[in-house]
């Protein structure tokens, strides 16, 4: 009682200001903002997280993975490089000799080895666990950041539609149980950016809205600190996405939001540099050839392929080292996209998703731009290392049509049907080639992860 009342009281002082017709605005977006204040995010947040957690364990379970089989999760360039990187580096913290190490050819600064390999909160669990336990760690690190990744983009979905409806716990297992996040699991380092981007786009909704910059430069620091490298296209999308929603979502004036966007971008930056400066020579003398660049406009695939890649049973493992982007979120959240273009969207709203949408594709496409996003450096192996980014806009998308009130189960029934008739003629088609071994459908999550090339060799 006490709350309405004090609502109505600032309901009739906001009308009462002399502002014209401008109050109706302000009016609508203090009721906003005291709706999104009254609802409580945490219980689907944890709901989220939980959810994560059991999906991942269910996997370990019919994969027979530990602590239900002797499995374990290490492949590729976990097993291969970060377990000796981290074993290695615990062992000089237990001597107390954190950035210097002889073992690096006759010995050597190991900043821009902890930087690029091993800064991640999760690492901890290697500390706190024998050595022998390392392939138990990482489970449980790939456990418990994937409960993380959904909640945090499970979250950033209730502070985005100012409403806690239970399916954005849902759409937070398909952006934590994408193809990028079970492909490129393996690289530890750059998942804490990826459980990170929900949390920078909830922060810059805010600056659109209201103007608080705070956490946006925090946020981009944190991504900035704990891996620089995925840190960059992330910088990279916030632009797009703030260009993208302005016309829809912004409150106040286009130059001075933009500003402060910018200064709190240049200031996360400056509150980095003296990590990020030291980190970058040394990187450049171990690696050589950090900042050469060359431009092209050569295209690295056929367009047509890509849209393909939004469906299951198209990742084979010689992607990794020359593939498409691995952008596949969901076979139902496609339809979702499809219905949200042809809805009744604001016009405005549909040519910039849609825009934002192109630039991705655009920028897998054309080489120099992919470059571009990759810190003007051609990757070694696993290509397209911000497809993330895609995926997100795509459930983005989804959760916009999943909360338009009546059109909300017309929605669902159109999904549904059209996912159902795509399964039914499955082909485990690739760019129009059939693929006969993609027959193995083994359903659910199960599916999408073994299918995704998480198993361990």
């Amino acid at each position: 009682m006490f709350c309405s009342g004090r609502r109505a009281i600032i309901g009739r002082l906001i009308e009462s200001l002399p502002l014209g017709g401008g109050h109706c605005k302000l009016r609508h977006f203090y009721s906003r903002g005291y709706t999104v204040e009254k609802k409580k995010y945490w219980p689907l947040t944890l709901a989220a997280f939980g959810g994560g957690c059991l999906l991942m364990a269910a996997v370990y379970f019919c994969l027979g993975w530990w602590p239900f089989g002797t499995g374990a999760v290490l492949t590729g360039d976990l097993r291969g490089l970060y377990v000796n990187y981290i074993t290695d580096m615990w062992a000089r913290v237990k001597q107390g000799g954190f950035f210097y190490s002889f073992g690096k050819l006759a010995g050597g600064s190991t900043l821009g080895l902890f930087a690029y390999y091993m800064n991640s909160p999760f690492n901890l669990l290697f500390l706190l666990l024998p050595t022998r336990m390392v392939p138990q760690a990482a489970g449980l690190i790939f456990l418990l950041r994937t409960g993380v990744t959904a909640a945090a983009f499970c979250w950033y979905l209730q502070r985005h539609f100012a409403k806690a409806d239970p399916l954005f716990a849902v759409l937070g297992q398909c952006y934590a149980f994408c193809a990028f996040c079970i492909v490129y699991n393996q690289n530890i380092i750059w998942m804490d950016v990826v459980w990170l981007l929900p949390l920078v786009l909830a922060a810059l909704d805010d600056l659109m809205r209201q103007g608080r910059h705070w956490g946006f430069t925090v946020l981009v620091f944190l991504c900035i600190l704990l891996n620089f490298y995925i840190a960059w296209p992330v910088c990279l999308f916030s632009i797009l996405y703030f260009l993208c929603l302005w016309p829809s979502r912004g409150q106040g004036r286009f130059g001075r939001r933009f500003a402060a966007f910018a200064a709190s971008g240049v200031l996360a930056a400056g509150l980095s540099f003296f990590f990020l400066l030291p980190v970058l020579l040394e990187v450049q003398e171990s690696k050589g050839g950090l900042f050469d660049f060359t431009f092209s406009l050569t295209p690295q695939f056929n367009l047509l392929q890509l849209p393909y890649r939004l469906f299951f049973g198209n990742f084979f493992w010689n992607d990794v080292t020359n593939g498409l982007p691995n952008i596949y979120c969901g076979v139902v959240l496609v339809p979702l996209v499809l219905l949200y273009f042809c809805g009744n969207a604001p016009r405005r709203e549909k040519l910039g998703f849609a825009a934002l949408l192109a630039a991705l594709a655009g920028s897998f496409w054309v080489k120099g731009v992919d470059q571009i996003w990759h810190g003007m450096k051609q990757p070694v192996w696993f290509p397209y290392r911000y497809s993330f980014l895609f995926s997100a806009v795509v459930i983005l998308l989804a959760a916009r049509v999943l909360t338009a009130g009546p059109q909300r189960r017309r929605a669902w029934g159109l999904a549904a049907g059209l996912t159902l008739v795509w399964l039914a003629g499955y082909p485990g088609r690739r760019g129009g080639a059939v693929q006969q071994d993609q027959a193995d459908c083994r359903g659910g999550a199960v599916y999408v992860i073994s299918d995704s090339g998480v198993a361990a060799d």
